[in-house]
């Protein structure tokens, strides 16, 4: 039989395995594990299907993601979102939004060219991301269009993320890229 060894960390409820109180133990095929509340039943899955769930758990996460920049996809808006939007409600927390567009971009592309765009794009992104507390979100909405959840953020706070994502856009160096390529951006709170 396969086993495998499973240890408490320290947990406050502690762990039984079967029934019976451990800090560590080996456990086979239908053991039994409890931690607090959550009982689980141990199973070893055939190679072939533990590589089947790696496999769409890794296409779930490349379909959230969006490759070009690393935020969200728009998916997410749709996913995850109503979930934001209940947690606040319950805590009774402002939550804001900015819907950031880049101005003129398909100049950008017309002139600088579609790589240029990427990289303007995957940067934007990176001064996203740069602004974002821990519990912040961003999403690329669209082409050139960003959103960003602002969760416990009021209106007033949210203006000023927004002010401070405009100066670090614009001040992208883009110089590696192209010359004379610079980019702004107009931010709806």
């Amino acid at each position: 039989h396969l086993a495998t060894k499973i240890r408490d960390n320290g947990s406050t409820n502690g762990m039984l395995i079967n029934g019976n109180p451990t800090r560590e133990g080996w456990l086979i095929a239908g053991d039994k594990v409890r931690l607090g509340d959550v009982l689980l039943r141990f199973q070893w899955m055939p190679e072939e299907e533990a590589r089947y769930h790696s496999d769409v758990s890794d296409r779930i996460r490349a379909a959230e993601s969006d490759h070009l920049t690393g935020l969200n996809t728009r998916a997410w808006i749709f996913e995850r979102l109503p979930a934001v939007l209940a947690n606040a409600r319950r805590r009774d927390a402002p939550v804001s939004a900015l819907l950031l567009d880049l101005d003129r971009f398909k100049a950008v592309n017309d002139t600088f060219g579609h790589l240029a765009g990427d990289a303007v794009l995957s940067r934007t992104a990176a001064a996203i991301l740069q602004a974002l507390g821990p519990r912040d979100h961003g999403v690329r909405y669209g082409g050139e269009e960003f959103l960003i959840v602002l969760p416990d953020a009021d209106v007033e706070t949210a203006a000023e993320v927004a002010r401070s994502l405009r100066t670090l856009i614009a001040a992208l160096d883009l110089s590696d890229t192209a010359d004379g390529l610079t980019v702004t951006a107009s931010i709806g709170v």
